[in-house]
């Protein structure tokens, strides 16, 4: 299985930030925002990020923010939502997804339809 990270954040600060925390030996690659903001929708990026990885294959996003939910769905993706980021799963959940208890964890999970 495949990792990405596809963040709003401007790419080359989101490669960076990955790098410095040594998480870069995870992902494949590191998608984000243009400095010119292009990409900055997470619709737009996951669309752009589905058709460079050639994905056909089912495909989850996991975020902690209202927008990767919508991004998710907009794209027919799964979506797992959690609380741990900046975000909550407030959002999400008003968005009709299902909240499940988990560990410390709270988590919130759609099904894209």
């Amino acid at each position: 299985m495949a990792l990405y990270v596809a963040t709003s954040k401007a790419q080359i600060y989101a490669r960076q930030i990955v790098e410095h925390f040594g998480l870069a030996k995870y992902f494949e690659r590191v998608f984000g925002a243009q400095l010119d903001r292009t990409r900055s929708d997470k619709t737009e990026l996951l669309r752009f990020v589905l058709v460079e990885i050639g994905e056909t294959a089912p495909a989850t996003m996991i975020g902690d923010r209202s927008h990767n939910a919508v991004g998710a769905t907009n794209n027919h993706l799964d979506f797992i939502g959690v609380s741990y980021g900046y975000g909550t799963c407030e959002a999400p959940v008003r968005r009709k997804s299902c909240l499940v208890r988990a560990h410390c964890y709270r988590c919130c999970c759609s099904r894209a339809n």
